[in-house]
């Protein structure tokens, strides 16, 4: 199995697997919305019998979010790198499990979509091959896929029903490849790759503008044209890494992390946006402790965007109001340090997190999904 496969649930089930006491999983919520004004509420999710996690959502309305991840396809645990597609939908009064199309080793990565009738969802199958599936509003169905040997997809995005974009990498035993897939309304096609590069997430205003964050560099499309820029170095000189991408109105951010190349296994969360002709950066955005790492970022307009992440001990999140970054942490509701938050939507008013949790009165990994109203 491919690292990016693993860097999430398996990574985190070894250690809280190990945990033998806990708090239970605490989970609530209310009619409408499901949450209250200022504060973040954890979402009541379908218990699962296998571990599972969400690491994507998409929000098309405050009654219309979907949330995407794995789950674990044996229960007992002996052979817990087996996986399985996970869709879980919100319509504005409760979560429920969408069945998936059943591919065995399905591993989701992103979601992208115009409508709830037209979704995409992007990732691999163990890693070893790129895995698209889409939902046309009434059940999920596997597209072909050009074949990239030991190619995985990590992001996606949709300008249009024939417009839609996605992007990851190939691994060798020399580099990585990063590949873009494109949808056309007929089929899927690789358009472009890059030398030894990862591609995790992209981001679009529109036809002819799409972006890629690609960890020390971003790609840009403008219709014709390919160009890269390098990420931004922290105002103590330190460097960056973007995994996730956004625009805020006409401006692209991204999130990720910085570090010193002296100590590069330590982090903190960094954002940073783009300012015409270079990446400027943000700084430390949320408060955390640690080796901290924001995950994926979302904006609902140039003046209300969010980020999550985590760090070793609870997980992390950011609002930007169109002039300053405030850390508004989320609900740990394990107790034990073992919730973890990946990825994220934002409508005007209201944001839904996704990731992880333990839930002890089932000694099981389980969706986290957190929300909050302004």
């Amino acid at each position: 199995m491919r690292a990016s496969t693993v860097r999430r649930g398996v990574a985190a089930l070894s250690l809280i697997a190990a945990v033998t006491a806990g708090a239970p999983l605490q989970a609530h919520a209310s009619g409408g919305s499901g949450c209250t004004s200022g504060q973040w509420t954890v979402m009541s999710a379908p218990a699962l019998a296998s571990d599972s996690y969400l690491v994507t959502s998409a929000a098309f309305s405050a009654t219309d979010v979907w949330a995407a991840g794995n789950e674990y396809q044996d229960p007992q645990r002996i052979a817990d790198t087996v996986f399985g597609e996970l869709f879980e939908h919100w319509d504005g009064t409760s979560w429920t499990t969408v069945p998936g199309t059943g591919v065995t080793g399905a591993v989701i990565e992103a979601l992208a979509g115009t409508s709830s009738s037209n979704l995409w969802a992007v990732g691999s199958i163990e890693g070893e091959a790129p895995l698209i599936e889409h939902w046309n509003g009434s059940a999920w169905k596997q597209v072909s896929s050009p074949l990239v040997p030991s190619g995985q997809l990590l992001g996606a995005v949709a300008v249009g029903p024939s417009d839609v974009w996605a992007v990851g990498s190939a691994q060798s035993a020399l580099q990585n490849t990063g590949f873009v897939e494109h949808w056309n309304g007929r089929e899927w096609s690789v358009v472009k790759t890059f030398d030894r590069l990862a591609l995790y997430s992209a981001a679009t205003t529109g036809a002819g503008d799409v972006w890629i964050a690609a960890g020390s560099v971003t790609e840009h499309w403008d219709g014709s044209t390919w160009t890269q820029a390098p990420t931004a170095t922290t105002s103590g000189g330190d460097s960056t890494w973007v995994t996730g991408l956004t625009m805020a109105g006409t401006t692209p951010w991204a999130s990720g992390y910085s570090y010193s190349p002296l100590t590069p296994a330590t982090t903190a969360p960094d954002a940073q946006s783009w300012n015409g002709t270079a990446w400027t950066d943000a700084g430390a955005v949320a408060s955390a402790s640690g080796s901290a790492r924001l995950g994926l970022i979302s904006a609902a307009s140039a003046t209300d965007m969010w980020t999550v992440g985590g760090m070793p001990s609870a997980p992390i999140a950011a609002h930007w109001d169109g002039t300053t970054w405030t850390s508004i942490t989320p609900l740990a509701p394990s107790g034990i340090g073992a919730d973890s938050l990946y990825g994220v939507s934002a409508l005007p008013g209201q944001v839904w997190a996704v990731g992880q949790t333990w839930d002890d009165a089932i000694q099981r990994e389980q969706p986290l999904i957190e929300t909050y109203c302004a």
